[in-house]
């Protein structure tokens, strides 16, 4: 791990130092509506929701746009299923990729899915794209060597002298990603964008579930954003307590013995841990009465399809940056000194407002 960071340290500061070689004109006016686009983001399934509510709101703004998305095969689910999405290009930079692979492995995997992203986004012939990652890595790198005209970035992610256009975004951050990609967009282009809702895939007028019901999606692969397994089950006992149906949600391992360490206390419990797809996940979160998630993809399906929501953050990364988009949102950081009493005032609450 400690070879790694020094290897990217090292990285970084040699391409930072290498890219002055590259020179790209900034483009100065304003520019035309695009016909075909490519949105990117290497990231992970919760920034793949967050950038995939451009696509969302290019869609209904200039309904004939053509739309093709950058991001890690890791994440390809979301806009796949993505109604607004037209086809998917797959780049796993060796940063992002989180696989028990071999740094080098990770390099190789990243230079052979570049050389076929790259040919692949040739053929299309994208009007502009925009990289919608603020922080490193970005795409800036395989993106120059696309024949797109105008590429649109941020200087945050690193490399952004790359971009034809370049919005400087300071650290800490004081807004929500989501902010900061309008601000890019509105600095070239006269559109006028709805921001704030997502709908993911199709079918947003069924319902996962014939009853009502409260959504726990209790784990994270990230072990800091855990809650303790006592305070979930205290949540759940006021949840039934007030006659409410339960529902699990999670993905691997680690979730699935969170979920049965719940069921064992609370065995009224519905678990659908490992029982989902993609789109029967996403249905699931939107047609929950509420929601309750510690920091992670649910979160921000919640919160872009306007259902109530009790998130619990880690409280010590950019919370302004990651929070949930959304005004039917409670969150709780940090997650180390919520105790269920608080999470059940809160849920109270909705359900009294």
């Amino acid at each position: 791990m400690l070879m790694q960071r020094l290897i990217g340290k090292m990285y970084r500061s040699i391409l930072e130092r290498i890219i002055v070689a590259f020179p790209v004109s900034n483009v100065n006016k304003q520019l035309d509506i695009p016909t075909k686009i490519l949105i990117s983001n290497g990231a992970h399934l919760g920034d793949l929701v967050n950038a995939t509510t451009l696509c969302h709101a290019l869609k209904k703004a200039v309904p004939h746009i053509d739309i093709g998305v950058l991001c890690g095969s890791w994440a390809k689910v979301v806009p796949i299923h993505h109604p607004a999405v037209n086809r998917v290009h797959i780049v796993d930079h060796w940063k992002h990729n989180r696989s028990h692979a071999s740094f080098f492995k990770k390099v190789y995997e990243f230079l052979h899915t570049f050389w076929v992203a790259r040919r692949e986004i040739n053929r299309e012939h994208y009007d502009m794209v925009i990289d919608t990652y603020c922080y490193y890595p970005n795409m800036s790198i395989p993106l120059y060597f696309t024949n797109i005209p105008t590429r649109m970035g941020f200087s945050s992610g690193g490399c952004g002298s790359l971009y034809h256009v370049n919005h400087p975004v300071g650290l800490p951050f004081e807004h929500h990603m989501l902010d900061y990609l309008n601000q890019l967009i509105q600095s070239k282009l006269c559109l006028e964008l709805e921001w704030g809702s997502n709908p993911l895939v199709d079918g947003i007028q069924e319902t996962a579930m014939d009853n009502p019901y409260v959504c726990i999606h209790p784990s994270s692969n990230n072990p800091l954003f855990s809650w303790a397994i006592d305070d979930w089950v205290a949540v759940v006992h006021n949840l039934h307590q007030q006659g409410r149906s339960v529902v699990i949600t999670g993905f691997g391992d680690k979730d699935q013995q969170v979920a049965d360490a719940i069921l064992e206390a609370c065995p009224r419990v519905n678990s659908l841990v490992n029982q989902l797809d993609w789109r029967e996940f996403v249905l699931m979160i939107k047609s929950a009465d509420l929601v309750i998630s510690v920091e992670t993809v649910a979160v921000h399906i919640a919160a872009l399809n306007h259902v109530k929501l009790i998130a619990l953050y880690f409280g010590q990364s950019q919370e302004n940056f990651w929070r949930p988009f959304g005004s039917n949102v409670e969150l709780l950081s940090p997650i180390n000194q919520v105790n269920a009493e608080m999470v059940i005032q809160k849920v109270m609450a909705f359900y009294d407002g």
